[in-house]
């Protein structure tokens, strides 16, 4: 009979109604998915039209996530559907063993027409979903005159299937069937606690259920032997693929972080006590210091092994400012560089704590997918966003002012990150930034004699960071 059924699936194929599976209290939440989605492979194999779970529930609403549990179901949505067959399964899970059970509901009957019902192995679960299949060719072959003239119970009446095309399915006795208007209300079992990302509980093929969890073949066999739910696996794992991320990390910086400006300006007397500016050399540049530093980062890890984000926060350098100026008696003494001893004047102002605001978009990539301590590499683009210079005017010398800078360049580093729980962690990184610009700015020498001894930066900036991190 089995396969005279499986050469007629093309003739009886028709729309089947399979709402979400059933976890008893107490059993492990994969159990469910695991049978529900090697059913739905079954079914779409032998060329069922299948109105799974989510279809349901767009078509009769939230009734559809609770018709297992409900006595009235699904006699109360055939108004409703098209289709003439409804599979109501209930699944136990303990570690790797299953107990499954699947009745067949067909319109027009108040009773399961059959119960087909087995003990197997988590790993052998399609094996029992293509015979329930079968199972649902034999009940669609059913008479539907038959089934109101001697009634649902009467012409099959629910069987207890310990034995299938391939052979024994387990040698232990199931416990007795429990009829669809004997059952009661159950409550679900509370939900575990949710690893951090976005993960659905739908049921999935094995293959989409896979790359929906972005896992390697290695890691997605050592789920599905591990029976747990994949929230559950996820947060065992600390498993970072489909995360967001926020971070905040303290740290220090340390390279060309602390700014000059150095101003001297020449002056020529006009009369008593009466100056005019013939005009002022200025250099600008960037030299080695350290600076106190505070980021905060936001970002997306799309697998485990890659997360994109972009860090935004401020530095807390030193600022150097140098000014001063040469007067000189006349026209003719300025063009013959005739300068006297008490002439000049350069005043060296205490370096002030200056205002750097801090870019740097960035990715890493991450060397282990699981594990507390996760080692990764990183690299990025930073640019530094310095305040400006408002320069303190003399009596007679009006000294010009300097607006921001910025500094920029590509920067590359190492870290590892700690992942101790589910949503919290740490890291450690240090980077290093080779500046492109914005160089060293070295204009008017033509106009003054005494120039400040110049000095010359790194090129470089480093960091030292250590953060916390939250994930969700």
């Amino acid at each position: 009979m089995v396969w005279f059924a499986l050469l007629a699936s093309t003739a009886l194929a028709t729309d089947v109604v399979v709402p979400q599976f059933r976890g008893t209290p107490g059993s492990a939440e994969a159990g469910p998915e695991i049978v529900y989605a090697a059913m739905l492979d079954a079914l779409d194999d032998r060329g069922f039209t299948v109105v799974d779970g989510d279809d349901l529930e767009s078509l009769v609403g939230p009734v559809a996530k609770t018709c297992v549990d409900d006595p009235g179901c699904p006699t109360s949505l055939w108004p409703q559907l098209e289709a003439d067959l409804a599979l109501l399964g209930t699944v136990t899970m303990t570690e790797n063993n299953v107990h499954a059970v699947i009745e067949f509901h067909r319109r027009g009957t108040a009773d399961p027409v059959e119960v087909f019902e087995a003990r197997f192995e988590a790993n052998v679960a399609d094996r029992f979903a293509v015979d329930a299949a079968l199972v649902t060719l034999d009940v669609l072959r059913i008479d539907s005159d038959a089934l109101q003239v001697h009634g649902a119970a009467g012409l099959m009446g629910p069987a207890t299937v310990t034995e299938d095309a391939l052979g024994v399915i387990s040698p232990v006795a199931p416990p007795p069937v429990v009829k669809k208007q004997q059952r009661k209300m159950v409550p679900a079992p509370p939900r575990p606690p949710s690893a951090p990302g976005r993960v659905a509980q739908r049921p999935m093929r094995p293959e989409q259920e896979r790359r929906y969890m972005g896992l390697s073949k290695g890691l997605y066999d050592e789920f599905r032997a591990s029976g747990l739910s994949r929230a559950e696996f996820l947060a065992e794992k600390r498993y970072r693929a489909r995360t967001f991320y926020v971070e905040i990390a303290p740290g220090v910086a340390f390279g060309d972080v602390q700014r000059r400006y150095a101003v001297r300006t020449a002056l020529i007397e006009d009369g008593p006590g009466t100056f005019r500016s013939v005009g002022s050399y200025e250099r600008d540049q960037f030299l080695p210091s350290t600076a106190f530093s505070m980021v905060v980062a936001a970002g997306y890890a799309p697998a485990w092994w890659v997360d994109f984000g972009v860090s935004v926060g401020m530095e807390f350098p030193r600022k150097e400012l140098i000014t001063g100026f040469e007067a000189y008696a006349s026209k003719g003494d300025y063009d013959r560089g005739n300068l006297c001893d008490t002439c000049t004047d350069q005043t060296v102002f205490q370096p002030a704590t200056a205002l750097t605001f801090v870019v740097e978009p960035r990715t890493r990539i991450v060397l282990a997918p699981t594990g507390v301590v996760k080692p990764y590499l990183t690299a990025g683009w930073s640019a530094r966003f310095n305040d400006r210079y408002q320069t303190p005017d003399l009596e007679q010398v009006a000294f010009p002012d300097r607006p921001g800078v910025q500094s920029y360049g590509p920067f590359g580093g190492a870290g590892f990150g700690i992942d101790p729980r589910r949503r919290a962690g740490a890291f450690v990184e240090a980077t290093y930034t080779h500046l492109l610009g914005p160089g060293i700015m070295d204009v008017g020498r033509q106009y003054v004699q005494s120039i400040p001894e110049p000095m010359t930066g790194t090129g470089a900036v480093m960091a030292v960071r250590l953060g916390a991190v939250s994930r969700f």
